[in-house]
């Protein structure tokens, strides 16, 4: 547990590896409850339209919280494991926030993405009567290319993960011991 919360210290790869494995399926047990949540929300939408439930609301805000949680919980786990793997290699730990940023980046660029897919699918369908969401799709992804900023902070954000995880996971950590502790067993 130490490995996944706490930011002090250092780990070898072998364990970045391992901490990154428990992330990931946290997160998949995460997901899947959130999932499940989700479902009893629209089962939840289903009673409200049948017999006029008023408790739903609140049930709504349980399941955003609990996705807000989760949200908190697996940036603090993932910092915390790049962390120490920073500090092995000798730099500060402050440093994982790179492995963070680019994946809020990410973010923003999907959901970029998938307002201007929706904006171009509108308006085809406004202006248009013979609507055809598969070519609407191909006209969106073609606009998006040559429109939307978030398409390049996407692929600048993907490069500087992908950069930081190599760099993490494959190159050896400093010999002996550092300002961030003992080498890492």
């Amino acid at each position: 547990m130490n490995v996944l919360f706490s930011v002090r210290g250092r780990i070898n790869r072998l364990t970045f590896w391992e901490g990154l494995l428990a992330f990931f399926f946290l997160n998949l047990g995460a997901v899947m409850i959130e999932v499940t949540l989700f479902a009893v929300d629209w089962l939840g939408n289903l009673l409200v339209s049948v017999f006029n439930d008023t408790n739903h609301v609140l049930y709504q805000y349980f399941s955003l919280t609990v996705i807000f949680l989760h949200c908190l919980v697996a940036s603090w786990i993932l910092l915390a494991i790049c962390a120490k793997r920073w500090h092995d290699l000798d730099r500060p730990g402050w440093t994982a926030v790179i492995n963070i940023l680019p994946i809020l980046m990410l973010g923003y660029g999907c959901l970029s993405f998938v307002s201007s897919v929706d904006r171009i699918m509108i308006h085809r369908y406004v202006v248009d009567t013979r609507f055809n969401p598969v070519e609407v799709k191909t006209d969106a992804v073609a606009t998006y290319l040559r429109l939307d900023p978030g398409l390049w902070h996407f692929f600048l954000a993907a490069a500087v993960v992908v950069a930081a995880f190599v760099y993490l996971g494959f190159f050896e950590g400093a010999k002996g011991a550092n300002q961030y502790g003992k080498t890492a067993a």
